[in-house]
């Protein structure tokens, strides 16, 4: 269950598929499962909220007994809740967002994720190198209706991030806080990102750069 197109997202078809059928034929050439066969079906997400839990549906009238994804967070959190009423595993690359982790086994007790990072892990990560910079001003610049990635992706992220900085600086191991704001940028929007930067940061998150 992942998206077709953009083919360039991270995780579209065209670069899962050949992973799962390399992972099927060795699967069958060491005989672990030597009585049953395999039948994949793949599926075009569209990294959609409402698509992948119809698909989904589709799939569970058809005799599915795994899903592998959705790999989008907003394709699979609805896919991963009704999963285990089906009694069906899910394996996904994807649930980077926070609530993956926190409402794991009460929500997604199905679910395994198998990335080793998640949005959290990105958001701490930045927030050490930021406090080794000793920078205490931070404005995040995200993308709307980014979908390179996957759909949001930087929204997400985005948001963890500033999850982290509203947090006291003992939760985050670290010493100050931070002054902080954000902006969700539209690309439709009249005003270019040339006019965000002096209009919404402008001097109050500036400052000297002590290299």
């Amino acid at each position: 269950m992942v998206p077709s197109y953009p083919e360039s997202r991270l995780f579209s078809n065209i670069k899962i598929r050949p992973a799962i059928e390399i992972g099927i034929e060795k699967v069958q050439s060491k005989y672990y499962l030597p009585f049953i066969e395999i039948n994949e079906t793949y599926v075009d997400t569209e990294c959609n909220a409402v698509i992948a839990p119809v698909e989904a549906f589709r799939a569970m009238n058809t005799g599915t007994n795994v899903f592998f994804g959705p790999v989008c967070d907003y394709s699979l959190s609805p896919v991963a809740r009704y999963a285990p009423f089906w009694k069906i595993p899910i394996i996904s690359t994807g649930g980077f967002a926070d609530d993956f982790k926190i409402n794991r086994k009460n929500e997604y007790p199905t679910l395994t994720r198998i990335m080793p990072v998640s949005f959290d892990s990105v958001a701490i990560a930045t927030l050490r190198y930021i406090d080794k910079l000793k920078w205490r001003k931070v404005f995040l610049i995200t993308e709307r209706t980014d979908i390179g990635i996957m759909f949001r992706y930087w929204f997400l992220l985005g948001s963890t991030i500033g999850t982290r900085l509203r947090l006291k600086p003992k939760s985050n191991n670290l010493k100050e806080t931070f002054i902080y704001d954000k902006h969700l940028y539209d690309k439709t929007e009249s005003n270019s990102i040339e006019r965000v930067l002096p209009e919404k940061i402008g001097n109050k998150y500036a400052s000297k750069c002590n290299m």
